[in-house]
């Protein structure tokens, strides 16, 4: 089990489901509703397999192991006459492995980062997420992105079934308000945190299809090289959910991928780029760097 913030995952579940609830209530009640009784109950169950889906890729993300770092990498290094660099490298290290000071100076692959929170190399380090407690990484990645995308999905499920009866509550009599005020307030609410979630979920599903597509990292991101793990758009994909099946669609641990074993497959641009920063020093301790959460 990942190193994983019990607070983050309470607040989120919690979150989650009081908001779903609140949906179902105002979809529900018959003072605000302008559905038929059929209409409001099944909208309501068509919600609930995005909301399970949602909340099922959330469980497999936050509690899945996102790919921490063991001692086998220098065996790994030795017996296939793998290079070792013992500098820091801000930049990709293709088919090299880097050495990490804050781990005891274990030796980790390529693509693998230091998070200062969870205090260990992840593979393939894309960022540690807060609402998580946990980092996303090389064997949590498809259960983020999952995560996102139902998040989108059932909050937009939400907005837009919700939207009529949001509408149409500000044609109700004025003086219903004092005895029907917790009514509006849940309505309010939930249309409130359903059309703002979906929005930033929106935006961070194109901010994730745009990573997977081009094989890249939130901390790869500012790179000056051009990415030597791309692969074109197909491969990049399988990388994170595998071949193309159902099994895409849900959060179950994909079956022949292609994860960290000894190198990464590179493209032709791998050979055009300066591995070590010559301005950097050898590795020492860093401690004016704790602040920071993640480490190259």
């Amino acid at each position: 089990m990942p190193h994983m913030n019990i607070l983050s995952f309470f607040f989120i579940t919690v979150l989650s489901f009081f908001i779903y609830i609140c949906y179902l209530y105002s979809l529900n009640n018959d003072h605000l509703n302008n559905y038929s009784q059929w209409v409001s109950i099944l909208l309501g169950i068509l919600s609930g397999p995005l909301f399970i889906f949602y909340y099922w890729s959330y469980i497999r993300c936050s509690l899945q192991n996102p790919g921490y770092v063991t001692d086998i990498w220098r065996a790994n290094a030795e017996e296939n006459n793998i290079r070792i660099e013992c500098r820091k490298i801000r930049n990709y290290a293709p088919n090299v492995y880097t050495v990490c000071d804050k781990c005891d100076f274990m030796v980790r692959p390529e693509r693998a980062h230091h998070c200062s929170i969870c205090n260990k190399c992840i593979l393939k380090m894309d960022h540690h997420c807060p609402w998580l407690g946990t980092c996303v990484g090389e064997k949590n990645m498809k259960f983020f992105f999952l995560f996102l995308f139902y998040g989108f999905l059932i909050t937009l499920y939400i907005t837009l079934s919700i939207t009529p009866t949001f509408i149409q509550s500000f044609k109700r009599n004025e003086a219903d308000l004092p005895q029907k005020r917790y009514y509006y307030a849940t309505l309010f609410l939930t249309f409130c945190v359903g059309i703002t979630s979906c929005i930033l979920l929106l935006f961070m599903n194109c901010t994730y299809i745009y990573y997977i597509s081009h094989n890249i990292t939130v901390i790869e991101i500012s790179y000056k090289d051009k990415n030597p793990y791309d692969l074109g758009i197909y491969e990049n994909w399988k990388m994170v959910f595998g071949e193309f099946n159902w099994r895409w669609f849900v959060p179950l641990t994909p079956k022949h991928l292609l994860q960290t074993v000894y190198l990464l497959p590179l493209n032709g641009n791998y050979s055009n780029i300066n591995v070590v920063d010559l301005e950097d020093s050898f590795l020492v301790d860093n401690d004016q760097h704790g602040s920071v959460d993640e480490e190259v």
